[in-house]
C-alpha cells in the first residue's frame, strides 16, 4: 500500500516526462477573494497536494492524494484548475464503484497506483469549461511559479 506522499511522488515522476510541470503542496490565499462557491466559504487558504502545468495543452491539473478511493472533498478545487484528479492506490473495497460514480458525474479524474507501482488512469477527468476566470487563472499560475522557483532554490 502506498502513502500518499508515495502516491505522489509516482505520479511527479512519470508527469516530467509527460510535458508537464509539477509542484508539491500548493497553497493558494482566499483572504479578499470574492469567489463564490460553496465549498470555500470560511477557508482562508486551500492547499493541494499536487498542482501541474501541461506546458502543451496549457492546462493547469490539480491532483489530490487520497489512501482510498473515498472522495470526501476534491470539489473545492474545481475554480482554481481546468483539470481535477484524485490520485490513490489501487483500491477494490465495497464501495468503489459508487465513488467512482460519483467522480464521473463531478468531472473528476481518478488515477490509481498498482501493487506493482504501476500508474493507472481509472477515470478522465473532464476540462472544466471557463472554469476560472483570467485572474484567478493567473493568480493560481503565478503562486504556482513562485513556489517552483522556491524548490529550485532550495535544490541548489
Amino acid at each position: 500500500m502506498y502513502s500518499e506522499q508515495e502516491v505522489i511522488k509516482r505520479i511527479t515522476e512519470t508527469w516530467r516526462f509527460d510535458n508537464k510541470v509539477c509542484v508539491k503542496e500548493l497553497q493558494i490565499p482566499l483572504v479578499g477573494k470574492n469567489i463564490n462557491y460553496p465549498f470555500l466559504e470560511n477557508r482562508k487558504s486551500i492547499r493541494i497536494d499536487l498542482a501541474c502545468y501541461d506546458i502543451v495543452a496549457d492546462k493547469i491539473i490539480f491532483v489530490e492524494a487520497e489512501n482510498g478511493l473515498w472522495l470526501p472533498h476534491p470539489q473545492i478545487y474545481r475554480p482554481f484548475c481546468d483539470m481535477l484528479y484524485v490520485a490513490t492506490p489501487y483500491d477494490d473495497s465495497y464501495y468503489r464503484e459508487k465513488q467512482l460514480e460519483w467522480a464521473k458525474n463531478e468531472g473528476i479524474g481518478v488515477i490509481e497506483i498498482l501493487y506493482d507501482g504501476y500508474i493507472i488512469e481509472t477515470l478522465k477527468p473532464v476540462v472544466f469549461p471557463d472554469s476560472m476566470d483570467i485572474s484567478l487563472r493567473d493568480e493560481v499560475l503565478e503562486h504556482f511559479v513562485k513556489k517552483l522557483k522556491k524548490n529550485e532554490k532550495i535544490a541548489d
